[in-house]
């Protein structure tokens, strides 16, 4: 059964993004022994270097097997040579971290609360989620998101900008709390 081009194209494009990802996750963790301590008599979860270790894993695992999922699909008869697909492969890796970044710096500026729920319809509207139903929920989403770290498990988070413009008592609950 052979696929279409553009499934295979598709395929190949996951391939070169997941490679990607799995390159850049050996190069970190590479790194993690000289970057973060590890404790004697520590408990493994209260070492340093734990959860940078579990995060390089939750990005690293899933990466190398779409990278060999896709490369199964791709392997059907696609030109790989074609620069358009590593191009559009390498595009689609760097966009998402792009959006991440700009969310990531937004948050400074207007806080937690207020740049997940701009950035969450934002991301919804770019990936083709579309509707008064889909930015409902993406804002719904954002909304226990923002409850669930903030809220529940008190991630400290830097304060945004404008909460220095509302009066002190509403300030301080913002603060502590979105």
């Amino acid at each position: 059964m052979d696929q279409p081009d553009n499934v295979r194209s598709r395929a190949a494009i996951n391939f070169f993004c997941a490679a990607f990802i799995v390159l850049v996750t050996l190069v970190l963790v590479s790194q993690l022994g000289s970057q973060t301590r590890w404790l004697k008599r520590a408990d493994l979860v209260m070492q340093p270097g734990f959860f940078p270790a579990v995060g390089l894993l939750v990005m690293g695992v899933p990466a190398l097997v779409l990278s060999v999922v896709s490369f199964r699909q791709m392997r059907s008869g696609i030109a790989l040579e074609s620069p358009r697909i590593i191009i559009a492969g390498f595009h689609r890796c760097c966009e998402f971290a792009v959006w991440f970044l700009v969310y990531v710096y937004i948050i400074r500026w207007v806080g937690y609360l207020v740049a997940t729920l701009l950035f969450m319809p934002a991301l919804s509207l770019r990936v083709g989620f579309r509707g008064v139903r889909w930015m409902m929920t993406a804002v719904l989403i954002g909304l226990v998101i923002v409850l669930l770290f903030r809220t529940g498990l008190q991630v400290r988070l830097p304060d945004g900008y404008v909460y220095s413009y509302l009066p002190p008592e509403i300030r301080n609950f913002m603060i502590r709390n979105f």
